[in-house]
C-alpha cells in the first residue's frame, strides 16, 4: 500500500514539472513571437503609409526570409477591404499597437494575429505563422527531463518506503504476536476463572509491559493495547470479584433457604438440591442430586410435569407457579406449590429449569376438610344443604325425583328438657336411622335444626312416594335409647315431586310448604304438596309483610267483648281482642294473622300494641264513666313473658295513662304456667298491682297442686268444656269441679264460648262467677262503647231466652 502511494506521488510530481515546464517554454514562446511581430509591423506601418499596398508584397517576402516563420498571410475581414486599401486606406490606417497582437498556437504551430483597424473598425487581419517545430521540440525535451526527474524521484521514494516499512513490519510483527498470545493464553484463562468463579489477578491477565519500537503509530498502538489490556484485566477482575461475591450468595441463600430448591438439567437430571428439598422429599442430599425429576414427582403428575417442561424450555411459556405433586422416599404424597423458570444461553438453547418448592400438604388437607364442611353437615356428617341443592340440580337434569322433607315434631321439648348436648346426640342418632330408611340410590341431607329432606332420584308413580313416606314414618316408630332413657321421636313429612321447569329451590320450597301443613293437620303424618299449599304460602308471606307495615298504624284495632256477673247480668269487665283493618282483604281475623305473628316472632310488636291501646281506651272510659269499676282484660302471648322489658313497658304505660293496676287483667295460656321464667315475670307483674288469668283453663296440663302455688287470680275455663259440660256427664263434674277449685282458691272462674242458655245455666251450675260468650254481646270496636252501654246494668235483659220445650 505504501509502495503504491510513492508511485502515484511519482507519477502526479512527474505530470506536474512537465505540464509547469510546457508552460514555461510557451510563455517563452510567446514572449519571442510578440517581440518579433512589434519590430516588423512597426516597420510595416510607416512603409505601408507611405507606399500601400505595394509595400505587402516586399514586406511578405521579407518575413518569410526569417529562418522561423514559414508564411505570412493577409486574411480580408469583409469584401471591401482589399478596395478600402487600395484606394487610398492605407493612410487612412489606424497605428498598430503591440496590445491587439494575439499569439495562437493549435496543433504544434504558433500562429501571430495581428488585427488592421481603419477608423476602429477592422478590416483585415496579418496572420505570421511559424514553423512547427519551433516549440515542439523544447516541449519534447522538457518531457524527457521530467520522466528522468520523475524516475530518481520514484527510485528514491520506494527505497525509502522500504526502509520504513521494513521498520513498521518489525514493530507491527511483534505486536501482533503479543496480541496473539494474549488472545490465545491469557484471556481463555481469565475466562476459564471466572467461569469458575476463580478470583482472578492482573498477574494472570499482564505478564509484562508491551514494549514495540518503530514508527509512532505503532509506537502509539503497542501503548494503547498495553493500556487496553491493563483496563481489562482491571475489569475482569473486578467482575470475577463480583461473580464470586454473587455465587456465594446464591449458594448461601439457595443451599440455607427453607424453601425447596433444585436445578435441572435439559434431560430432566437434577444437578443440585438444596438440604430443605431433601427433608422436603426425606431423601439423602447426595442421593437426591444423582436421580432424575421423573423419579421424584408423583406418577399421576409426571406426564403434565413432562409437558409442561417441553413448554418451558421452547419458550412458550416464561414461568409458571402451579401444584404439584412429589413422592417421598417412603412413597407419602407431598402436595407442593412449585415455581419453575427456565435459563438459556446466548443462542437461546436451554441450560438449567430453576425449581422451587414448598410443602401446601398440610394446607391441602385443610382445603380438604373445608371441602367437607362447605358440603357436610358438621353435626351429622350428613350431606348440608349447598351439597342437597347440587345434587338435585344434577337430579333435575336427569329426571323427576321426588322430595320427602321430615320435621322432627316437638323436638324443642328435648333440648328444653335435657340439654342441647343431648339433643345433638339424639339427632345424630336420628340421622343414622333415616340413613338406613333411604333406598341405596337416593340421598339424605340435613337442612339444620330438626329438619331433613330425603331425595329420591326417580319414581316411577305417585304411589311409590306416598309408600316411601309410609316407611319412613314406620321406621321411626321404634324408640331411642339415650343415657338409658327411652325416646320417641315422631315426624311430620312433606312430599314434593318434580314438575317440568323447577328447580332445586322450587321443589324445596314445595316440600316446605307440605310439611308446614302435615304439622297444621296434626303432626306425625305426610302431606303432599298441590298448589294451594303454594298458594297459602304465599298468602302467609304477604300476610307476613302486610303485618309488618301494619304495625304501629291504625290498621290494628282492638275489639271489645263483655265479661258479665253470672247472676245479675252486670258488665263487670271487657275483653279486648286484636284486629286487623286490612286496606284490601278487610278485616282479617286473628285466627288468620296471630300464628303468623307467632311463626315470625312479631307476636312481641303485636301484643305490645295491644297493650298501648288497651290501656288508652281503658283511660278514657274511666274517664268518662269513673263510676263504672270495670276491668279491662288482655292477652300475653309466651314470646313476651321471657322478653325482660315486658314489666318494665307494662308500668310505663299504667304511669302514663293513669290507670289503676288493680283493673288490668292480663290473660295467660296454662301452658305459659309451666315455664319458670315466665312464672317469676308474672310475679313481678302481680307486684305492680295487676291481676294474672289462667286462659283456655282445662286445655292443658296444669296440675292441680302446681295452680296452687302460681301467680293466678282468675279461671277463664276453655270453651270445649263449657259447650260439653251443656251435655251433661263428665264434663258436667268437671266444670263443677272447675268451680269448686276456684271458690277454695279463693279465684274468680269465668266461662268463655257462652253462646246458648244451656251453656249459661250449666257454667252457673258449677259454679263459675262470670260469663264471656256471644250469648251477651260479640266483640264490638272501641267507639262502639259508649257510657250508655257500660251503665247498663242487666246484660241478660238483652238476650232473650228461649222458652222451655
Amino acid at each position: 500500500m505504501v509502495a503504491l502511494l510513492v508511485v502515484v506521488l511519482s507519477m502526479v510530481f512527474t505530470w506536474q514539472w512537465v505540464q509547469r515546464e510546457e508552460a514555461s517554454l510557451q510563455r517563452a514562446v510567446d514572449t519571442s513571437v510578440m517581440a518579433l511581430g512589434e519590430s516588423l509591423f512597426t516597420e510595416f506601418t510607416d512603409t505601408f503609409a507611405t507606399r500601400g499596398l505595394d509595400a505587402m508584397t516586399d514586406f511578405q517576402r521579407r518575413v518569410e526570409d526569417i529562418p522561423d516563420v514559414e508564411s505570412l498571410d493577409i486574411v480580408p475581414l469583409s469584401a471591401s477591404a482589399l478596395t478600402l486599401l487600395a484606394d487610398g486606406g492605407a493612410a487612412r490606417l489606424d497605428p498598430v499597437t503591440p496590445t491587439s497582437f494575439q499569439s495562437v498556437t493549435r496543433d504544434g504551430i504558433t500562429t501571430l494575429q495581428v488585427p488592421l483597424e481603419v477608423d476602429g473598425e477592422p478590416v483585415a487581419r496579418v496572420d505570421v505563422r511559424f514553423r512547427s517545430g519551433l516549440i515542439e521540440e523544447p516541449q519534447a525535451a522538457a518531457r524527457r527531463a521530467g520522466i528522468v526527474n520523475g524516475v530518481v524521484v520514484l527510485l528514491v521514494g520506494l527505497i525509502a518506503t522500504w526502509f520504513v516499512a521494513r521498520s513498521a513490519t518489525s514493530g507491527v510483527r511483534q505486536l501482533t504476536s503479543e496480541v496473539r498470545d494474549s488472545a490465545e493464553r491469557h484471556l481463555p484463562e481469565v475466562l476459564s476463572a471466572v467461569r469458575d468463579g476463580r478470583p482472578v489477578t492482573p498477574a494472570q491477565l499482564q505478564p509484562g509491559e508491551i514494549a514495540v519500537r518503530g514508527v509512532a503509530e505503532v509506537e502509539a498502538l503497542s501503548s494503547a493495547f498495553t493500556t487496553h489490556r491493563a483496563a481489562v484485566a482491571e475489569l475482569a477482575g473486578e467482575l470475577s470479584a463480583r461473580l464470586v461475591r454473587s455465587d456465594t450468595r446464591f449458594r448461601i441463600g439457595f443451599d440455607r433457604s427453607p424453601t425447596g430448591m433444585a436445578l435441572i438439567g435439559p434431560h430432566g437430571e437434577v444437578q443440585r438440591a438444596n438440604a430443605a428439598l431433601a427433608t422436603l422429599l426425606g431423601r439423602d442430599l447426595v442421593d437426591l442430586e444423582s436421580a432424575s425429576l421423573r423419579d421424584l414427582l408423583h406418577p399421576e403428575d409426571a406426564e403434565r410435569m413432562h409437558d409442561l417442561f417441553r413448554r418451558l424450555t421452547s419458550g412458550e411459556l416464561d414461568g409458571d407457579v402451579s401444584e404439584v405433586r412429589y413422592r417421598t422416599a417412603a412413597g407419602d404424597e407431598v402436595w407442593t406449590i412449585q415455581g419453575a423458570s427456565v435459563h438459556f444461553d446466548a443462542d437461546g438453547q436451554p441450560l438449567t429449569t430453576f425449581l422451587q418448592v414448598q410443602d401446601v400438604t398440610e394446607t391441602k388437607r385443610a382445603q380438604e376438610s373445608l371441602q367437607v364442611l362447605a358440603f357436610r353437615d358438621a353435626l351429622t356428617g350428613l350431606p348440608n344443604r349447598v351439597a342437597l341443592e347440587r345434587e338435585l340440580t344434577a337430579a333435575l337434569a336427569s329426571g323427576r325425583p321426588a322430595l320427602a322433607m321430615l320435621d322432627l315434631d316437638r323436638f324443642k321439648l328435648v333440648n328444653d328438657s335435657l340439654g342441647h348436648h343431648a339433643g345433638d346426640r339424639l339427632l345424630r342418632a336420628v340421622a343414622e336411622r333415616l340413613d338406613t330408611l333411604v333406598s341405596p340410590d337416593g340421598l339424605l341431607a340435613r337442612l339444620g335444626g330438626d329438619e331433613f329432606v330425603a331425595v329420591l332420584p326417580s319414581v316411577d308413580s305417585d304411589v311409590d312416594v306416598e309408600l316411601a313416606a309410609t316407611q319412613l314414618l314406620a321406621g321411626m316408630e321404634a324408640p331411642f335409647e339415650l343415657d338409658g332413657r327411652r325416646f320417641w321421636v315422631r315426624c311430620s313429612i312433606g312430599l314434593a315431586v318434580a314438575e317440568p321447569g323447577q328447580t332445586a329451590n322450587d321443589l324445596l320450597s314445595s316440600a316446605d310448604a307440605a310439611v308446614y301443613h302435615a304439622k297444621r293437620r296434626g303432626r306425625g303424618g305426610w302431606a303432599r304438596f298441590d298448589q294451594s299449599l303454594q298458594d297459602n304460602a304465599t298468602e302467609r308471606l304477604d300476610l307476613e309483610h302486610d303485618l309488618r307495615d301494619a304495625l304501629g298504624t291504625d290498621q290494628l284495632q282492638l275489639h271489645y267483648q263483655p265479661i258479665v256477673d253470672a247472676h245479675t247480668g252486670r258488665l263487670v269487665a271487657l275483653e279486648g281482642l286484636a284486629r286487623w283493618q286490612h286496606p284490601t282483604l278487610g278485616l282479617v281475623s286473628p285466627g288468620a294473622f296471630v300464628p303468623v305473628a307467632e311463626e315470625t316472632g312479631l307476636i312481641t310488636q303485636l301484643g305490645d300494641r295491644v297493650l298501648e291501646l288497651g290501656m288508652a281506651d281503658l283511660a278514657r272510659w274511666a274517664a268518662t264513666c269513673p263510676e263504672q269499676a270495670f276491668h279491662l282484660s288482655l292477652n300475653l302471648s309466651g314470646r313476651q313473658l321471657h322478653d325482660r322489658d315486658l314489666v318494665r313497658r307494662v308500668g310505663e304505660l299504667l304511669e302514663q295513662h293513669e290507670v289503676d293496676p288493680s283493673r288490668l287483667v292480663l290473660e295467660v295460656t296454662e301452658t305459659t304456667l309451666l315455664d319458670d321464667r315466665a312464672v317469676g315475670h308474672l310475679e313481678l307483674l302481680r307486684q305492680l298491682g295487676v291481676r294474672i288469668a289462667a286462659d283456655d283453663f282445662g286445655s292443658g296440663f296444669t296440675a292441680i297442686g302446681q295452680l296452687a302455688r302460681q301467680p293466678v287470680d282468675m279461671l277463664k275455663v276453655d270453651m270445649s268444656l263449657v259447650r260439653d259440660a251443656a251435655e251433661g256427664g263428665k264434663a258436667a263434674a268437671i266444670l263443677a269441679s272447675v268451680g269448686s277449685l276456684g271458690t277454695a282458691l279463693g279465684v274468680a272462674v269465668v266461662a268463655e264460648g257462652v253462646e246458648e242458655w244451656a251453656q249459661y245455666d250449666a257454667a252457673v251450675a258449677a259454679g263459675c262467677d262470670l260469663i264471656q260468650g256471644y250469648l251477651f254481646g260479640r266483640p264490638v270496636p272501641a267507639s262502639t262503647i259508649t257510657s250508655d252501654v257500660l251503665s247498663t246494668e242487666d246484660l241478660m235483659a238483652g238476650a232473650a231466652r228461649e222458652p222451655s220445650a
